[in-house]
This record gives structure tokens, C-alpha cells and sequence, in this order.
């Protein structure tokens, strides 16, 4: 008994040490191999990288540091050069539309499964960070109208050593973009700051296709930010983003303080646009975007949303009337027109605007002053909101109700949609104003309309057009008594001082009353106004009901 106990023993000993022997010629291996992979491996990569992009890409960096026992690979200040001398000297056929820039402090690769790999050729990574990217993306060529129809996936376009490999998380923090053009050294399409992307549990596995609790092979793409910043391509303006929050697993898209800022004050910003054009300043607090089908945008190239919240948004549009005016039609940029524009079709079954406002202001250069139309607490929904043409051939209406507060007050109602399948812009407008004191108006009429009303209460106000990007068939009615309404100088903004009978004149050219007398219809107005088409869609919106205004009450064209 006690000599087999022994026996046992010694051969778990010997077992033991057996063990541990190989176990450290094992890892000795791999740090003699480390050491001599981490003295060739660089020349290889940078050769493999130049071998497989034909002489277009140059890899560089300072350091490598490999472990293959934790199986970590670290490169500093590592760069991706395109060489536009091999670019050049490529068939055209095969010359890439655009080249890429690449700069990383730091790229760290962990927990490479080398055996793994040495079995079987698939690649599995623990995780791939990269720090603080900088990628600029050149412009070479036109891309030709064909190669916009192609409808690869994503699987179809990775080269066949990266099918089935997995990478349990990648981290890009904080990258930055810039794109440039060699076609035109003065353009260049923007540049990004600050957007951060975490990949989890990335398997390219053929299999994976298919999955609905994966998008892009992934089972979550976030991205995400602080302080994001993205400056236009004519450098008119920044956009600034404080916080983005983006989930492909959780299906939200949440986005605080979004603001569009222009880069001038006003009135220098219309004169760097050198002709008529709108200036935009606008933040939107919070946009909440929900149940985001992200799952068809990747197999269909489709973006369902079920709904999508502007939370407390603000706008602020402002013209100078004293430049020159456009000689491009402005109408081409309609809300619908641009929105068919955009290439990935997008549908939101509900879009909830809550507690908004918009500001329009007009500088008239007779007065040299500006008037401003504003709504406040602007509230209501739009439905169907959609570019899909499959979408749109069920409805083709994108419709909405609005609740408003006209110039801070009175309470406005107004119903807005757009035929999203008209050539011309189709859409159509009608609400109803209540009530207030005339010269309550006088913050509108003096410096557009160069005309100031001394007295009266306006009752209140219907209006009804039906409009597309030429013209607009317009309905005014405005019910008010006792109204008195003067004309101002053009240079002085003061009453024109002609003598008594001219000022006389003035005041009754407006009727007292509509209706004239009690029993009797008010009277309408009924016309149709050219839109011209240099002019904005706010400036159709607000100018057509305008001209019936100016019927209604008789003012003067100015």
C-alpha cells in the first residue's frame, strides 16, 4: 500500500515537472520568436501593405511592441500614406475615386488566439484600439453614376483572409476627419471632431448574415461623443454637437445641444454670400430618435424610424432684401426637394416638434430696417415623413398640425403637407390667427411694409394656399373694426408730412371695418402670386399670405 502510494506520488512529481518544463521551453519559444518576429515583422507589414495596395500605400510608424504570449501587438505613431506618384501611374480603370490619410498615436491589438490561428486561419482579437485618429479623405476623381448602384455587402467586400474572424471589441476614440479635393483646391467636404466608435462581439462569420440581433456582423455599434464639432465645406458655418449617443443593439439615436452657428453677424454673412441668401442660426436642446431600424438600412440600404422628438428647438433665418438677387433657383432647395435628394431613403412614421420656435427676419433696404415674422411654443407632429418612393406610392403626403403662438401672442393653428412625389413642389397651407390689437401688428408693418396702424382691433385671421415652387393660389380673410392705418416715409420711418389732405388720404385708403356693416359678408381675398424662383420657401410661405394681407387692408406695394 505505502509503496504504491509512493509510486503515485513520484510520477505526479515527475508529471508535474514534466509540465512545468514544457510549459517554460514554451514560453522561452515564444520570446525568442517574439524578439525575432518584432525585428522582421515590421519590414513585412510595411512590404505587405505596399504589395497589396500596388505601390499606392506607404505604412509607417515608430515602435512595435509584440507579446505573443498574451498575444498584444502596440504600434506608436503609426501612419498610412497614400503616394499619388504610384496612384498616377495606375491603370484608370482601376484608380480608386478617393485616397485616405491615416495618423494613430497609438494602435493596440490584445488577445490575438495565435494557436488558434495557426490551426484553423481564422483570426480571433480580443480587442483593437485605436487612439485619436486623424483621416483626411482626398477626392481624386469623380466617381462615376454606376458605381453608386452597387449594392455589395459588407461581407462581400473584406478580403478573403478576414471572413470568419472575430474581434470581441474595437474602441476608436475620439477621430478626426477632414475631406479635401485635388480637383479643386479651394473645396473640401467639411471637417469632423471628437466621434468616438465602440464595435462589441464583431464575428464575420458568413452565417451571421442573416441575424437579427446583429447589425453589420456586430451585436452593437455605438457611436458617440462629447464637444463634437464639424465645420461646413464654404467655412459659413460650425456645428457643434455637446453630447451623441448612438446604439444599433438599443435601436436609439439620442443627441443633446445640437447647434448650427453661423460664423458671422449678419449683415456680414450677406455680404460674404455677395448675393440674396438665408442666414441659419438654430439649436435643437435635445433630439430623441427611436425604434431605428438599423437592421434594414444594412440588407435593404432602407431607414425605418418609428419616431423621432425636436425638443425645445430654436430657428433663426434672417435675409438682407438689399443684395443682389440670385441668379440659381433657391426653390430647388424646398424641404421636399432636398429631402428627395438625399440618397438613403428615409422613413419617420412620426416626427413630434414640442415647444419650438421660428424666427424670420427680412431686412427692407427702402427702411433700412428689419422686420421679423416669429412663432413661439410651436407645437404638433408630422406624419409620414418619408423620401421612399415605395413608401410613398401607399401615400405620398407627408402631413402635419401645428399649434403656435403668432409674434408671441395670439394663438395660430395651421395644417402644412407636402406632396412628396409633385415634379413642382406641391404642398399646401391653411390655419387661423385669433385676435389682437392692431398695432400690435406695428412690429411687422412699419419696417416691411413701411405702414403703421394708429387704431383698430384686428378680430381674426383665416388663410388657405395651395402652392408648388412657381406659384401660389392664395384665400385672406381678416375680420377687423375700427382700423386706421398710416403710411410711413421711406428715409425718415416717420408719417409722410405732405399736409393734412395727403395724410387724410392715407388713413381712409384702408376701410375702417370688414364687414363694412353688420349683416353684410367681409370681405376676401382671392389671388394668385408668382413665386420668384430665386426666392426661398419661407419667403413663398410668408410672402403669398402677405399679398392677400396687403388686399385685405389695402396697403401700399412697396
Amino acid at each position: 500500500m505505502q509503496m504504491n502510494l509512493y509510486h503515485r506520488w513520484n510520477t505526479g512529481k515527475k508529471s508535474l515537472f514534466w509540465s512545468v518544463l514544457i510549459l517554460l521551453l514554451l514560453i522561452l519559444v515564444l520570446f525568442v520568436v517574439g524578439i525575432i518576429l518584432q525585428q522582421s515583422l515590421p519590414k513585412k507589414i510595411k512590404e505587405k501593405v505596399t504589395q497589396e495596395s500596388h505601390g499606392v500605400y506607404q505604412l509607417e510608424f515608430e515602435h512595435i511592441r509584440l507579446n505573443l504570449l498574451t498575444g498584444g501587438v502596440r504600434f506608436s505613431e503609426i501612419r498610412l500614406m497614400p503616394d499619388t506618384v504610384a496612384y498616377k501611374k495606375m491603370d484608370s480603370l482601376r484608380q480608386p475615386p478617393q485616397l485616405f490619410e491615416i495618423a494613430s498615436d497609438v494602435v493596440s491589438i490584445s488577445g490575438m488566439q495565435l494557436i488558434r490561428y495557426l490551426f484553423t486561419g481564422n483570426i480571433v482579437v480580443g480587442a483593437i484600439t485605436i487612439d485619436k485618429p486623424k483621416v483626411i479623405n482626398w477626392t481624386m476623381r469623380e466617381e462615376p453614376d454606376e458605381a453608386a448602384d452597387e449594392k455589395s455587402s459588407l461581407i462581400d467586400r473584406l478580403p478573403e483572409q478576414l471572413i470568419n474572424s472575430r474581434v470581441k471589441k474595437i474602441n476608436i476614440h475620439q477621430l478626426s476627419y477632414q475631406g479635401l479635393s485635388t480637383l479643386d483646391s479651394t473645396k473640401n467636404t467639411g471637417t469632423l471632431k471628437n466621434i468616438s466608435l465602440e464595435v462589441v462581439d464583431l464575428d464575420l462569420d458568413t452565417s451571421r448574415r442573416n441575424d437579427s440581433l446583429r447589425c453589420w456582423f456586430a451585436k452593437d455599434i455605438r457611436l458617440y461623443g462629447k464637444q463634437i464639432h464639424y465645420r461646413t465645406v464654404d467655412a459659413m458655418y460650425d456645428l457643434k454637437i455637446t453630447k451623441l449617443e448612438v446604439s444599433t443593439e438599443h435601436r436609439e439615436i439620442g443627441v443633446d445641444s445640437f447647434r448650427v452657428i453661423p460664423r458671422y453677424p449678419e449683415m456680414e454673412f450677406a455680404r460674404r454670400l455677395k448675393i440674396s441668401g438665408d442666414r441659419y442660426d438654430m439649436i435643437f436642446p435635445r433630439i430623441q430618435v427611436n425604434d431605428v431600424n438599423f437592421k434594414r438600412l444594412e440588407a435593404l440600404g432602407q431607414l425605418p424610424i418609428r419616431s423621432l422628438l425636436l425638443d425645445s428647438a430654436e430657428v433663426r433665418v434672417f435675409v438682407d432684401k438689399g443684395m443682389p438677387e440670385k441668379t440659381t433657383q433657391a426653390s430647388n432647395n424646398f424641404p421636399a426637394f432636398a429631402f428627395q435628394r438625399l440618397s438613403l431613403p428615409i422613413t419617420i412614421d412620426s416626427l413630434k416638434i414640442k415647444g419650438a420656435a421660428i424666427y424670420y427676419k427680412e431686412r427692407n433696404p427702402k427702411s433700412g430696417k428689419s422686420g421679423t415674422v416669429f412663432f413661439t411654443d410651436l407645437t404638433g407632429d408630422m406624419l409620414n415623413v418619408s423620401n421612399d418612393t415605395l413608401r410613398l406610392k401607399q401615400n405620398r403626403w407627408v402631413k402635419s398640425n401645428f399649434t403656435t403662438n403668432f409674434l408671441g401672442k395670439p394663438k395660430l393653428t395651421l395644417a402644412l403637407n407636402f406632396d412628396m412625389l409633385s415634379k413642382d413642389g406641391a404642398f399646401n397651407y391653411k390655419g387661423s390667427l385669433e385676435g389682437a390689437p392692431a398695432s400690435f401688428y406695428n412690429q411687422l408693418f412699419e419696417p416691411i411694409s413701411l405702414a403703421r396702424a394708429e387704431e383698430g382691433h384686428i378680430q381674426d385671421v383665416y388663410f388657405d394656399v395651395k402652392a408648388n415652387r412657381y406659384q401660389a393660389q392664395v384665400y385672406t380673410l381678416m375680420r377687423y373694426n375700427d382700423l386706421k392705418v398710416a403710411v410711413l416715409d421711406a428715409e425718415s420711418g416717420q408719417l409722410e408730412k405732405k399736409g393734412f389732405l395727403s395724410l387724410f388720404v392715407n388713413w381712409v385708403a384702408v376701410k375702417s371695418n370688414n364687414p363694412s356693416r353688420e349683416g353684410e359678408p367681409p370681405r376676401e381675398a382671392k389671388l394668385v402670386y408668382e413665386h420668384p424662383q430665386e426666392r426661398t420657401f419661407f419667403n413663398l410661405m410668408w410672402k403669398a399670405i402677405y399679398e392677400g394681407f396687403k388686399i385685405n387692408l389695402g396697403l401700399p406695394k412697396v
